[in-house]
């Protein structure tokens, strides 16, 4: 009786061991990136803007374990947004980064500061593409370090 509770108990404990080595971590830099710590802010209020203050830019900073700050100041949806979503999705080297709205369309437009986590990452060089919707709005070169601190002005591809 005692040695097939012992086999048993090997058996159970051999599939336990090989399940748990095949499990996925969350954040395996391997594995596909995600966005965390998503917010933003907006309708800015145009009266109390100065006119340097229209620019649009990403502020992009290396972050936590592997992750990179992005703040993506007076990017222009409708005024009537019900909310901003974004998506990110890694390819070998490129980041694409999307936003998009959803709810009814106004007749204005409205400038909002978005900001979240993109990553785990590994350190390299990356294509970063930001995309509005299905439109690629703009596109840069993006070295990601420990020390990775900079800012992009966008504008229009050709």
């Amino acid at each position: 009786m005692k040695p097939k509770i012992l086999k048993l108990s090997v058996v159970f404990l051999l599939f336990l061991f090989i399940g748990a080595s095949c499990q996925n971590d969350e954040d395996d830099i391997y594995g596909k990136i995600k966005i965390k710590d998503f917010n933003y802010v907006g309708c800015k209020d145009e009266n109390a803007l100065e006119k340097s203050a229209y620019t649009e830019l990403i502020e992009y900073k290396a972050v936590d374990d592997n992750y990179l700050l992005i703040k993506h100041e007076n990017a222009g949806f409708n005024c009537c947004v019900d909310k901003l979503i974004t998506n990110v999705e890694l390819d070998n080297t490129s980041i694409f980064f999307t936003e998009d709205e959803t709810g009814e369309s106004c007749d204005c437009i409205c400038k909002y500061d978005i900001e979240c986590k993109v990553g785990p990452l590994e350190y390299g060089e990356y294509l970063f593409v930001l995309k509005k919707g299905a439109i690629v709005m703009s596109e840069f070169k993006l070295l990601f370090n420990s020390s990775t601190d900079s800012t992009y002005i966008i504008t229009q591809l050709p």
